[in-house]
């Protein structure tokens, strides 16, 4: 669940924030053909109509951003050029889940022209984290027509 974050918070928020935005819709209908409403009634739509438009555009905009890291990690990991990187820092984030702080490794590599690069794995759990040490070879995959593009592989075995 660490590495796809993003994409699980966001499908939350979307969906606490469609919950919201029904609701406001349901108050809008009720109160459109309720005789003798209130003037006031408005606020019981505008709140959780507003509520749930924020909520939905944050989870929206943290589902393709993990969306779009994924899809670009599967492409790397079948088209990328693997090359060995060095584990420069292991830093904990400040994103929790379940209680229980998310981490990342960052490293640098150099590409097919020896430009030196850097990258991060995204989320991982502690454990995951502490079984790579600083200064640590690694395996990253990235895009030789971009080569600011990496996937973090870590020790894994890379499919064939």
């Amino acid at each position: 669940m660490a590495k796809h974050f993003n994409i699980w918070f966001g499908a939350i928020f979307l969906a606490v924030g469609a919950v919201c935005l029904i609701v406001g819709a349901l108050l809008l209908t009720a109160f459109v053909f309720m005789p003798g409403a209130p003037a006031e009634a408005w606020i019981a739509v505008v709140v959780p109509a507003s509520v749930g438009g924020m909520f939905a555009a944050v989870g929206a905009a943290f589902m393709v951003s993990g969306l779009r890291r994924r899809r670009t990690e599967q492409r790397l990991r079948e088209v990328g050029t693997t090359t060995e990187a060095t584990v420069v820092s292991i830093e904990q984030t400040g994103v929790r889940v379940n209680r229980r702080r998310l981490w990342r490794v960052r490293y640098i590599y150099d590409n097919l022209t020896g430009m030196p690069r850097q990258g991060d794995s995204g989320y991982l759990s502690a454990e995951e984290a502490h079984r790579y040490a600083v200064g640590e070879t690694v395996l990253v995959r990235y895009d030789p027509t971009n080569p600011t593009v990496s996937a973090w592989i870590g020790h894994d075995e890379l499919p064939r």
